[in-house]
């Protein structure tokens, strides 16, 4: 396996890219569309392109942009996307869902070694769910109420509508984002790169992340910190999702509140209602304001 590394939060350099692949001939290319640990939202197109000239399968790690955000996968020549039932689908988490391309179901079938996993072979799932003469429709016993959870949170989707719900969470990352900047904080990502899953913020160098949460957790909000394996960013960056649900006033004002609070607890300077006050100016810019939205929400 070969990883081309690049800065946390920072763009990919398709030179270190091309030249990895030039001199490994990998089979497979992978990319994470948006990333949960950094918040910056990453472009497939130029890393399809060179997958495709140099004969690899390219696969995306969608986990938390479906649902938030577009990702076409015929549109991207995608030859295989994994996504989840969680997060910006906003189902119950335990399912995974992958999308296979033609060209990735011809590299399954020309497989010449069986594959040595029951439940994670996609052949075996392909010929079970899609052959009128197998005896069941799945390789294992399936997780109904997951599926049917599933089945309700594509419901909700397709009924909010995908390009309307795609707006919303690009309102409410906005908002946030400049709820976040309004209190001095900083936002982690390139600004190039700022995608509508979570808004990541730069711990001001006199606090501490975990302390932070800590204080947040005590008056009832929970975010998120870093990964919990060590990194360059580890306890310097807190994240703020607004995924589905999240992407809602009835979500975020309080989450920003207590970030705020819990800033001041620690002399960091910011004025009472400096975040929420940035928060509904950012969404009163858009056609109709955040209460409209917040009512459109609650029915």
């Amino acid at each position: 396996m070969t990883i081309v590394e690049g800065p946390w939060g920072g763009p990919i350099n398709l030179e270190d890219v091309e030249q990895a692949i030039r001199q490994s001939h990998p089979k497979l290319i992978t990319l994470v569309h948006s990333e949960t640990s950094t918040g910056a939202l990453y472009d497939p197109i130029e890393i399809s392109r060179i997958s495709r000239q140099y004969g690899a399968l390219f696969m995306v790690d969608a986990i938390s942009s479906v649902g938030n955000m577009r990702f076409e996968m015929d549109a991207i020549d995608c030859d295989l996307a994994v996504a989840a039932s969680n997060k910006g689908v906003g189902s119950l988490h335990g399912l995974a869902m992958v999308g296979v391309g033609p060209r990735a179901l011809q590299a399954m079938n020309a497989r010449q070694t069986p594959c040595s996993s029951w439940s994670l072979d996609l052949q075996r799932w392909n010929d079970m769910y899609f052959s009128k003469s197998s005896g069941r429709r799945s390789a294992t016993p399936p997780p109904t109420h997951l599926v049917f959870a599933l089945q309700e949170a594509c419901r909700l989707l397709l009924e909010e509508g995908l390009e309307a719900h795609w707006s919303r969470c690009h309102r409410f990352a906005e908002a946030t984002r400049q709820a976040v900047q309004a209190a001095g904080l900083k936002i982690f990502p390139n600004p190039s790169l700022l995608g509508d899953c979570v808004t990541a913020i730069c711990v001001p160098d006199q606090l501490q992340g975990p302390a932070i949460l800590r204080s947040m957790e005590a008056n009832g909000v929970l975010i998120a910190g870093t990964v919990a394996r060590p990194s360059p960013i580890t306890g310097k960056v807190l994240r703020i999702s607004h995924q589905g649900i999240q992407a809602s006033a009835e979500m975020l004002l309080p989450t920003l509140a207590a970030l705020e609070c819990s800033l001041r607890t620690f002399d960091y300077r910011v004025e009472y209602g400096t975040m929420a006050a940035a928060f509904e100016r950012s969404l009163e810019r858009e056609a109709g304001g955040w209460l409209d939205s917040a009512k459109e929400e609650s029915v």
